[in-house]
């Protein structure tokens, strides 16, 4: 290809090439104004040589399996308007003056590498910039000075990295009329959320601070922001009353408040009538489940575990046909029976309701829930047999049925379904123990704390004493937030795929 000299552009994208970049290609093809060679299988590193290829608008090197540093020369391309370099191994540090050198830049992504020092404040020099991408690397220091002044940015995305600053940076964006998309999950930024978070653009669509070390509560002039489709907040230390101005997200499809000290939800909850997905469990809020919610009609997962949640479950969830990933109610103070309405969840995939103060039997209309595979009801007051009806449900891979009153023989039918998981403990169960199916599989069952209880010797376990199973509430022991960390970093991605979210 040396021979190419009159060659503008090198479009080779998503194919199988291997080998080395040449190291001459920037002296070999003078002329060159685009080249895109990402999505191949090409390693070693970036030939300095690139620097010299003077009238170059785009260059996209992404998912090469690329390593080492960014040659200084790239940085004096003036032309450059498209510059990508994500999903690589590369490392180093950012060079200082990259917008300041590029002001004819639009797109820069150095997304998913592992680039170290600071994001260089020379970006906000780059006045035309639309989209950025520093996500899935190893930065440190605070946030750039000045973005403020990019008019025209849409997309943010610095996740997955160790910034330290104040959240109050965010008064600075509100100039950035355009801005659709502001990630900067799983980072260190601090402080408590600034009222100004309300001027922020109108046109704002998914927003993410998860996996810092805010605190506060959260300003109700967040309602301004109507555009919203995904509010991710998770993992900080938020406290307070939910605000109920979130009601006014009526485009909202996830809403992610999990793992932080809120303390009382609002009724305007059950506004979201675009709402999907919502997680507000490990709070610390009091007080009864919001019979709104039952205005979701196209949620299809609820997670309302680890509260302080009393009273009964509100007839006007149960009826939410539409969830079928998971409906989650467990460590909570609920109390009463379980609704036979539970029967209306019929593309069900996992019930959990364990470790509240539910009594009663265990509804037959749960047969009816078809597409059920995991199904945890243990800690409790579920008292009689357990019901016949549950041979239904073929599909089940996990039934938790411990620490609870039930009374009668262990059904043979439970060994004819696919379980992969099996715990009867401490419940008033007598007989012999079936010995076909999952009973079949010693560790795969669990059927201590009851004396009358008798069977083969490989599924019955020896006796143990209560200070090794005690019956009643478990306590919980929330996880390190470092294991969620690839999950956190990438769950816009997996939800709206793309180069938009992703950035390579």
């Amino acid at each position: 290809m040396s021979r190419c000299s009159h060659l503008e552009y090198l479009i080779l994208e998503g194919n199988h090439l291997s080998g080395n970049i040449p190291t001459q290609l920037g002296d070999s093809l003078p002329k060159l104004r685009a080249l895109i060679l990402s999505r191949n299988k090409i390693s070693g590193t970036i030939p300095p040589s690139i620097g010299n290829l003077s009238l170059l608008e785009g260059l996209s090197l992404r998912e090469c399996n690329l390593q080492g540093e960014i040659p200084e020369g790239i940085a004096k391309l003036l032309r450059l308007t498209f510059l990508e370099f994500g999903g690589n191994k590369l490392s180093g540090n950012i060079p200082p003056d990259l917008g300041s050198e590029l002001p004819n830049l639009w797109y820069l992504s150095f997304g998913g590498n592992s680039f170290t020092g600071m994001i260089p404040n020379s970006l906000s020099n780059a006045s035309g910039l639309e989209e950025i991408y520093f996500n899935l690397n190893n930065f440190i220091g605070q946030m750039p000075k000045d973005l403020g002044e990019l008019l025209s940015l849409q997309v943010m995305n610095f996740q997955v990295n160790q910034l330290e600053d104040d959240i109050s940076f965010i008064s600075s964006l509100t100039n950035c009329t355009k801005l659709r998309i502001f990630l900067v999950e799983m980072n260190l930024l601090k402080g408590s959320l600034p009222n100004s978070v309300a001027n922020l653009s109108i046109d704002l669509s998914i927003m993410s601070l998860a996996g810092n070390q805010l605190r506060g509560s959260i300003p109700s002039g967040i309602g301004n922001l109507l555009n919203l489709t995904i509010l991710h907040l998770a993992y900080n230390y938020f406290s307070g009353h939910v605000p109920d101005t979130i009601g006014r997200f009526h485009k909202l499809n996830l809403l992610y408040l999990h793992m932080n000290k809120f303390t009382k939800l609002p009724s305007s909850l059950g506004n979201l009538s675009a709402l999907i997905r919502l997680k507000l469990g490990q709070n610390n809020i009091r007080g009864s489940i919001p019979l709104s919610l039952g205005n979701c009609q196209q949620l299809l997962a609820l997670d309302l575990s680890h509260n302080n949640l009393y009273g009964s479950i509100p007839l006007e969830i149960m009826n939410l046909s539409s969830i079928s990933i998971s409906f989650n109610l467990s460590y909570n103070l609920l109390t009463g029976s379980l609704p036979s309405e539970v029967g209306s969840l019929k593309n069900l995939a996992e019930f959990d309701v364990s470790n509240n103060m539910l009594s009663g039997s265990i509804p037959n209309s749960l047969s009816v829930c078809l597409s059920l595979e995991v199904l945890h009801l243990e800690g409790n007051s579920f008292e009689g047999e357990i019901p016949q009806s549950l041979t239904k449900l073929r599909g089940l891979r996990e039934l938790d049925l411990s620490r609870n009153n039930l009374t009668g023989l262990i059904p043979s039918y439970i060994g004819e379904l696919a379980l992969e998981k099996l715990n009867l403990s401490f419940n008033m169960l007598y007989g012999e123990v079936p010995t076909q199916g999952v009973f079949r599989n010693a560790s795969a069952i669990s059927i201590v704390g009851m004396d009358n209880v008798c069977g083969a010797s490989t599924v019955v376990p020896q006796h143990q004493s209560n200070s090794s199973a005690i019956r009643g509430t478990i306590g919980y022991i929330a996880p390190e937030l470092p294991r969620d960390r690839m999950e956190m970093g990438t769950v816009v991605s997996k939800l709206y795929k793309g180069s938009e979210i992703g950035g390579g």
